[in-house]
């Protein structure tokens, strides 16, 4: 029941947290403009409006992405331990072992994938984390 509760709460932080960041990115974007600029001239936003908002809409991308995925393996995850609490028959040496062993593996085929994708996604995505990794292992790349 503590992972139902976990994941309740990562759903609802997440869903905070896109809304605060859509409202700074709409403040951002009302208070940014250059009012000594001409209007009649030049009506459409500067370059760094832009790049700001597109790393705005990056992220929010990122973290939606990041919470779904975190969301989807550990409700996978809890799916054989709900049959197990469910079940009574469900186990080990139960009547229903055959499916004990087919729910487990996969349980901790999701876990690792929650653990392991997460850096991948960052590597792709943050160019800070993707120069930080080749500066660490830059002896490993054959790089000198």
């Amino acid at each position: 029941m503590l992972f139902v509760v976990a994941v309740i709460i990562v759903f609802i932080n997440t869903a905070l947290m896109i809304q605060k960041l859509i409202k700074v990115r709409e403040w951002r974007q009302k208070y940014s403009t250059n009012p000594y600029s001409d209007k009649k001239k030049n009506n459409t936003p500067r370059t760094s409006q832009n790049s700001l908002a597109t790393r705005d809409v990056e992220l929010i991308k990122f973290i939606i992405t990041t919470s779904c995925i975190f969301i989807v393996c550990v409700l996978m995850s809890l799916i054989p331990s709900i049959a197990v609490i469910s079940y009574p028959d469900v186990k080990a040496f139960g009547l229903n072992s055959n499916l004990f062993f087919i729910a487990f593996p996969i349980r901790f085929l999701f876990d690792a994938i929650n653990g392991s994708i997460n850096f991948f996604f960052y590597l792709r995505v943050s160019t800070r984390y993707r120069s930080a990794y080749s500066a660490a292992f830059k002896c490993c790349s054959g790089q000198r």
